[in-house]
């Protein structure tokens, strides 16, 4: 008989699309209540010619799909007919379920469709759909994403949390370990060594996996077992273990977990065992993918820890502060714990590993909030631990070593320190096999070379990523980011905006906790003035920077990003004045100075873009096209026309090397053609209307401002201690620069050209 999926469900496309692969046969595999049936159903659904076997008969078809639930329960006969019935009817496929893939003839090439917990979103569309209260991270933490457990505490009537361990313990249906086997239900997990040392037999976690009371996964290069929530949860509720032995349990099982580099289950049972050095080893071994794909567990085992103790364990402080960072409202408890992990990480002391894993926890969380310098200072402090410490403490650091340099490589790219940020990447890619790792320091190493402008050495670095395979959920979240934004950035400067357009959207959902805010800011401002969508970029940009800013701050290199990517909307949308206000004082770093010339150019000053030109030392390509570009518009605007060409030549060149067309995309318009073939199809990003406001005196401009407010001659004389006739002198002069008769005509040019503004 064929059941029917449930009312209440998830969808799960990426199992179904493995059991529609052109396989002959696959299984859906997982413990008791884990969903294979309700997978089977709802994919039988959407599939033609399925039929289901009741008992042992076997249905009378040549074609089509023959679905078996439960198939572990199928004798040795019935397997060897489903043998022959294969052999002889090729269009025939088979798909089946059970505890076990074990059940499937060894002969047999079967997709084995597995891990079927839900994700915690998935999670929380369940709790959802069901019309259940309960906080779905809660829920998620109680369960494991098992698929019954879930069900089971989405029931009508359970709004307390409090319950969740005596549902789950009433949902067993009697399945729980004998009182002798209660060890193995204090752990969250459990291998066979720690099994061997309770006592038990080689063969007890197989036995469990066959009877359907648990299943393996992999926690590192180490398979753990877990228990079926209800069954655990029966098992510690009928056969109860002191609170001390627990403890001492917990203790034992986190070192061998350590010992069996299983640094996650490590972890847990170190942390319920109150044992935080112990759950610091543990995170040393596992590094940060323990909050890739633990985050939500890790959060909270140590939301209950006082701020003196995480005080006293500053990574401990740092990676729950990372959790909650994740989410809107955590943001505020997330600052005052990256605060706490750096009082903590300043304390620390010790061997030079140690002095540099505290000094990137520093590091991270000041850049991550945007404190001080951003954690500059403390990351050079660590790269210099890491370089004078012995091979064997390096060692020791186990799986966070690609980490610190990865993270240490971040704050010196946002310190712009980029020769020094491409040193630690590498470092970060060459110290071992980890996935997100891996991808992160790839991405950071094409971001430094995008940012630059060496497109070529960034291609190559693209060209390495997409040779690999990686986890779309790691691609698209934080580990990423950076090569998503190295992509975009490599996309705009060929003029390719839908390509880059693309590249940000798949990171954008995270752009509100992410530290590449400003940016991913940044790129798309120049997606959205490549588009002809200055104005509306330009309120996107400044909501974002307003929310961001208003609860973190940003350090100085941010602030500057920050305020030249205004400065362009700005001239996008036709506002140089305002453009020119959004630099401010450009001091000497180059990235401001040339978007003050930038602006200058626009503006048609061209004593100010002489003043900023002989001041701007250019970093790379990027500067060096945008300097000698400028530099031809400039000697266009002062006449110099056979010069203009000459240098122009030079710009046009450097673009053909380095592929570089953005920067003549920011040019004021009306200039490509000095660049001949370069400039060739090249969009002319910034507004044509832009119109350089009339050179109006101090005093003109606040007698303007004046009349905002008052058609009082005697009003405003008043106000500024001077005679009416000295006014309305003034106001004639104001109203000749303006090319008007009246009061209301000189405040619509005031507010065109941006002078009504402070």
């Amino acid at each position: 008989m064929r059941p029917r999926r449930p009312a209440v469900w998830v969808d799960r496309p990426v199992h179904m699309a493995r059991l529609s692969s052109e396989h002959a046969v696959a299984i859906v595999v997982g413990p008791w209540r884990s969903g294979k049936t309700t997978l089977l159903a709802a994919w039988s659904e959407t599939a033609a010619d399925v039929v289901w076997m009741d008992d042992e008969t076997i249905p009378d078809v040549d074609r089509g799909v023959i679905v078996v639930d439960d198939a572990d329960r199928l004798s040795a006969r019935t397997w060897t007919e489903l043998g022959r019935r294969m052999d002889a009817c090729p269009g025939l496929r088979l798909r089946l379920s059970s505890t076990t893939a074990d059940v499937v003839p060894p002969s047999w090439d079967a997709e084995v469709v597995g891990d079927l917990h839900f994700t915690i979103d998935e999670t929380a569309s369940y709790l959802e759909r069901a019309g259940s209260p309960l906080e779905p991270r809660l829920v998620a933490a109680a369960t494991r994403g098992h698929a019954g457990s879930v069900r089971e505490l989405a029931r009508p009537g359970i709004r307390d949390a409090g319950r969740i361990p005596a549902v789950l313990a009433q949902a067993s249906a009697g399945r729980r370990l004998p009182p002798s086997e209660r060890w193995y239900a204090v752990p969250d997990h459990l291998t066979e060594e720690l099994v061997r040392r309770w006592g038990g037999p080689d063969t007890f976690l197989d036995d469990a996996v066959r009877a359907g009371l648990g299943a393996w996964s992999t926690d590192a290069s180490s398979r753990v077992f877990s228990l079926v929530p209800t069954v655990r949860a029966a098992t510690r509720a009928h056969s109860v273990v002191p609170p001390s032995r627990e403890r001492a349990l917990r203790l034992e099982a986190a070192g061998v977990f350590l010992a069996q580099d299983a640094p996650f289950a490590a972890f847990v049972e170190a942390v319920r065992g109150d044992d935080l050095d112990l759950a610091v080893a543990a995170f040393k071994a596992g590094g940060m993918p323990l909050l890739v794909e633990h985050g939500v567990l890790v959060g909270d085992l140590l939301r209950p820890l006082s701020l003196n103790r995480l005080r006293r364990q500053p990574v401990l402080a740092l990676a729950l502060a990372l959790v909650l960072n994740a989410r809107r409202q955590n943001r505020l408890r997330a600052i005052e714990l990256f605060g706490v992990a750096v009082l903590g990480a300043r304390l620390g002391a010790g061997r030079p590993v140690d002095r540099a894993l505290m000094q990137v926890v520093e590091s991270a969380a000041l850049r991550v909030v945007g404190a001080a310098d951003g954690g500059l200072a403390a990351a050079r402090r660590a790269t210099r631990a890491l370089r004078s410490a012995e091979p064997e403490d390096l060692e020791s650091l186990g799986r966070v070593t690609p980490h610190l340099h990865l993270h240490a490589g971040i704050s010196l790219l946002y310190g712009e320190c980029h020769d020094e940020a491409r040193e630690q990447f590498e470092l970060a890619l060459a110290a071992g096999p980890q996935i997100a790792a891996e991808l992160s320091a790839i991405g950071g190493l094409a971001l430094v070379d995008a940012l630059e402008g060496e497109t070529d050495a960034a291609d190559q670095w693209l060209a390495l990523a997409a040779s690999r395979v990686w986890p779309k959920e790691r691609l698209d979240e934080y580990p990423g980011s950076m090569l998503r934004l190295a992509q975009a950035l490599v996309a705009v400067d060929a003029s390719d905006f839908d390509g880059a357009a693309e590249a940000l959207d798949t990171i954008w959902p995270i752009v509100d906790t992410i530290e590449h805010w400003a940016l991913m800011a940044h790129v798309r401002a120049l997606v959205d003035i490549g588009t002809g969508r200055g104005v509306e970029g330009l309120e996107r940009f400044r909501s974002l920077r307003r929310s961001r800013e208003g609860r973190f701050g940003a350090i100085p290199s941010v602030r500057r990003l920050l305020s030249v990517t205004e400065s362009l909307l700005l001239l996008a949308s036709g506002l140089p004045v305002e453009a020119r206000e959004a630099i401010g004082d450009p001091q000497q770093h180059p990235g401001s100075l040339l978007a003050a010339l930038r602006v200058a150019l626009v503006l048609r000053d061209t004593d100010q873009a002489l003043a900023l030109l002989v001041h701007i030392v250019p970093r790379g390509p990027r500067d060096r096209v945008t300097l000698q570009a400028s530099e031809a518009v400039l000697l266009r605007l002062l006449g110099r026309s056979g010069d203009a060409e000459d240098v122009a030549a030079k710009a046009a060149a450097l673009v053909a090397t380095h592929r570089l067309r953005s920067p003549l995309m920011l040019l004021p318009p009306g200039h490509l053609d000095l660049f001949g073939a370069a400039g060739e199809g090249i969009v002319e990003g910034l507004a044509h209307d832009s119109v350089a406001p009339p050179a109006l005196t101090p005093r003109e401009l606040v007698v303007l401002r004046e009349l905002a407010s008052t058609s009082s001659v005697e009003d405003i004389a008043a106000s500024l201690h001077v005679s009416s006739n000295t006014v309305k002198s003034q106001r004639r002069s104001l109203y000749r620069k303006l090319g008007v008769h009246s009061r209301e005509d000189a405040l619509v040019e005031g507010l065109r050209h941006g002078l009504l503004t402070d």
